[in-house]
């Protein structure tokens, strides 16, 4: 699996998850770190995982996720949504998309 479509670290202590991809182990050691586990919605597109986070609570992510948006919005997860209609034709998300910078440790 590519983990972009299992797991995303979206703020200091919050992750977005699709728990059917991910071992019991791994879902033990993110309760061990106290990561609050945020599950993608099963009624959204499979891609709805697939966010990039730019900063600590701040996600650009597909604007089909409706039900995963509204959950992410519930946790103090600012959104910005955008179209991937087209690339997600090609099989990607915007994580996919991207090759993220090394930035400051938050």
């Amino acid at each position: 699996i590519h983990l972009d479509e299992a797991f995303l670290l979206i703020d200091k202590h919050k992750a977005l998850v699709n728990t059917a991809y991910l071992p019991y182990w791994f879902l033990d050691e993110l309760h061990r770190r106290k990561i609050t586990m945020l599950h993608v919605d099963p009624r959204d597109p499979t891609l709805a995982i697939n966010v990039l986070t730019l900063s600590p609570g701040k996600v650009l992510m597909s604007n089909e996720a409706l039900y995963t948006m509204d959950l992410l919005t519930r946790q103090g997860i600012e959104i910005i949504p955008i179209d991937m209609s087209e690339i997600h034709k090609l099989g990607g998300g915007v994580h996919c998309c991207t090759l993220p910078l090394i930035r400051d440790p938050y």
